[in-house]
């Protein structure tokens, strides 16, 4: 059985079947990525895991190739970055506790806030904030889409 982490690779097609492909892929639910490369157009299909890899995060970089969630437990302010997206729109979670007290998460190289979600705010003492992101291929970031504070 082939791993649910390794993205399966549909190449090359035409534009119809590219369409088609598609709609397939969201009938059954799978994640999906169309990778533009040579002119050509590649899909690239993760079926969702039932089990996601969730990475204890130590140092200040987030190896993106290594996970799906990525918990980080803060004694101090942490500045983050974030590298090695496997496929455009890649979705990450991070999932940040402050221990002792508040605590301060800035994210750095490879991460783009839009105008809904500006920045980030410090994170209560003994609370766990979550902040997903997808990586943009094209602009080459991971877009901050979705934070939550206070769990």
């Amino acid at each position: 059985m082939a791993d649910d982490k390794e993205p399966k690779v549909l190449n090359p097609f035409e534009e119809n079947d590219t369409q088609v492909l598609l709609n397939i892929i969201r009938t059954l639910g799978e994640k999906f990525a169309v990778h533009r490369h040579d002119g050509r157009d590649s899909l690239i299909v993760r079926t969702p895991s039932t089990n996601p890899v969730i990475k204890t995060i130590t140092g200040t970089n987030i190896n993106a190739a290594e996970g799906d969630i990525f918990e980080i437990t803060a004694a101090g302010n942490t500045t983050l970055t974030i590298s090695s997206p496997l496929y455009d729109g890649h979705l990450v979670l991070i999932r940040y506790t402050a221990s002792g007290a508040n605590r301060t998460l800035t994210l750095s190289t490879g991460f783009r806030f839009g105008t809904t979600i500006a920045s980030l705010s410090a994170t209560t003492q003994d609370k766990t904030d979550y902040i997903e992101c997808i990586y943009d291929e094209t602009d080459d970031y991971f877009d901050v889409v979705r934070y939550v504070k206070g769990f």
